[in-house]
């Protein structure tokens, strides 16, 4: 047998470079590419009677049509007005685009799961669920399936309850309103107290409890914290929101955003509560059977990736 001490170096040297990249490969597969069914931990949220859901018809009147209208960049319908407005940003640097929506009723604001599974890498591209769905408008969730922890509320079910503490998380209650908080201070109980709707765990907040821009992020932002497409959602009062999508790594001609350059734009549209979704190349916005924006490249395969969840707005 051939002593080691023999074999040359450079030979030892891409034999172990071999090994590290077949154990690589095989942990990537199981945890990125494997999907997973998973039980929720099956906690409903009481949602509202009927008699006790937050109406916003009359408040938001002026935006709703008795009669469905719709064109390339809106709609308006009894219950949901979309716009959506394309836009440069002032260093010229990328095109967003900002959906303004009004909903009559909170059940208009809806979530989606790939092929209507909880669970790990459960996938699907953005325009099937959309169309599943039977959606209007939707966007890009916080990709949920990626990870095996993070608190998952969808709905009013909380799927998943588990927090990673330096993560900001996103709570949407039953009567509109929104709020966020960092991973570490978030109380379940209190949530489920107050009525929590939907939950996502992404992030970072955007903003300060003033709605001032946000100029540091907690630590577990700090390797995606540069110029990236991006998704987020933005809270107004109870019934208004906004979606922005910004294109990106195309290079010279859209960049994308740092979560600064996202604080900085949801306190000028004058949001309240501004949360970052996943964004890179899970971001999408799709309006009318599209895309509305220019996903970004996925690393060969057809734009954007296949991700496990959506945001949705639907007629109710």
């Amino acid at each position: 047998m051939r002593n080691r001490k023999n074999i040359p170096l450079w030979v030892l040297i891409v034999g172990d470079v071999l090994i590290a990249g077949i154990v690589l490969c095989i942990f990537a597969f199981f945890h990125h590419v494997v999907s997973e069914e998973k039980p929720s931990d099956g906690i409903i949220v009481t949602p509202p009677t009927t008699n006790e859901m937050e109406n916003w018809s009359e408040k938001f009147a002026e935006h709703f049509s008795d009669e469905l209208v719709m064109t390339d960049n809106t709609y308006k319908s009894s219950n949901i007005s979309i716009t959506i407005t394309e836009h440069r940003n002032k260093a010229d640097t990328c095109t967003y685009y900002v959906a303004d929506v009004y909903i009559s009723n909170i059940k208009c604001l809806q979530t989606y799961l790939a092929d209507k599974k909880f669970g790990d890498n459960i996938t699907q591209k953005g325009l099937d669920m959309f169309r599943d769905s039977g959606a209007v408008f939707a966007m890009n969730g916080d990709y949920y399936g990626a990870r095996s922890s993070g608190l998952c509320i969808r709905n009013g079910e909380v799927y998943r309850s588990s927090i990673i503490k330096n993560q900001d998380v996103c709570i949407l209650y039953y009567d509109g309103t929104m709020e966020t908080f960092l991973g570490e201070d978030f109380d379940l109980d209190y949530v489920i107290d107050k009525g929590a709707y939907q939950g996502w765990a992404f992030g970072p907040s955007l903003l300060d409890d003033g709605g001032k821009a946000l100029t540091e992020y907690p630590s577990w932002y700090s390797k995606i914290g540069g110029v990236n497409p991006r998704s987020a959602i933005g809270y107004y009062e109870p019934g208004h929101y906004c979606f922005i999508a910004i294109n990106g790594r195309d290079p010279g001609v859209d960049e994308g955003m740092t979560f600064l350059e996202m604080s900085e734009l949801m306190e000028e549209l004058g949001c309240k509560v501004a949360y970052n979704l996943d964004g890179g190349i899970s971001s999408f916005m799709a309006y009318n059977g599209k895309y509305v924006h220019k996903p970004a490249p996925a690393w060969g395969a057809e734009a954007p990736r296949a991700i496990s969840d959506c945001i949705i707005l639907k007629e109710y």
